[in-house]
Order: C-alpha cells, then structure tokens, then sequence
C-alpha cells in the first residue's frame, strides 16, 4: 500500500512539472515578443485643427488621435495593421527592413496620412509623427 501510493506521487508530480514547464515555455514566448528590439514606434496627429490659427494659440495645434496604421514592405505587402492607443500612440514589432505606413484611408476617421518610408534598423526603433490632413482651410 506504502509503495503504490508513492508512485501514484510520483506519477503525479512528474504531470506536475511537466505543466510548469510548457507554461513556462509559453511565458517565455510571450515576453519575447514583448521584448522584440527593432520595430516603429510613433505617434498619429491631425492637423490644421482650426480654419485661422494666432500666432502662440496651442488651442490649433496638431492634435493626437486614434487611427489603424498600415504596415507594408517594400514590395507592397501588407505586415500588419494596428490600432493606434487613444493618445495617437503606436508601436509596431518588425524585422529589420524598409517599410511603408500610413493611415487606413478605410478607417472612418477625420482623414488619412500620406505614405511614410521608414527603414527599421537592428536592434532600434525608428521614431514616426504620421500625419493626417484634416483639410480644414
């Protein structure tokens, strides 16, 4: 009796590190790819935001706000499409590489930006201001 509830111990203790293993294998992935060093990283704004803008009125100034960014290679290929945070804020995981990116002119927003070429070097993210003509004159 001693010996057979020692193995069924044993037995189980071996599934139990079995489970810790590939949950840890997992969390590994997962922060991985957080941790990916190279990609864009950036912001979206809109701008003019007032038909006459005073000289030292911040009021007018270029606005952050929420978009879809596309993400092409050179070939034309989309890579991804992310939202923007609420802040305009944004941050693409890629390979290094030439890129372009713009707004989605799909999107429904205020607008869309024009296209933006960007080479992601190893190891950095390139630092973007994407903006979008609102067409207020």
């Amino acid at each position: 009796m001693k010996s057979k509830n020692l193995s069924i111990l044993l037995v189980l203790s071996f599934f139990v590190l079995i489970g810790v293993y590939f949950f840890a294998l997992l969390g590994e992935t997962k922060n991985e790819n957080m941790l990916q060093k190279n990609g864009i990283k950036g912001v979206v704004v809109a701008s003019p935001i007032c038909p006459v803008q005073r000289v030292g009125d911040e009021s007018c100034d270029a606005k952050p706000v929420e978009a879809n960014i596309i993400v092409k290679s050179k070939n034309k290929r989309t890579m991804k499409t992310v939202e923007t945070f609420k802040d305009g804020s944004f941050l693409v995981n890629l390979s290094p590489g030439n890129y372009v990116i713009y707004t989605d002119p799909d999107g429904g927003g205020i607008g869309h930006s024009k296209p933006k070429y960007i080479k992601v070097e190893e190891g950095k993210f390139a630092d973007v201001t994407v903006s979008i003509d609102t067409g207020i004159r």
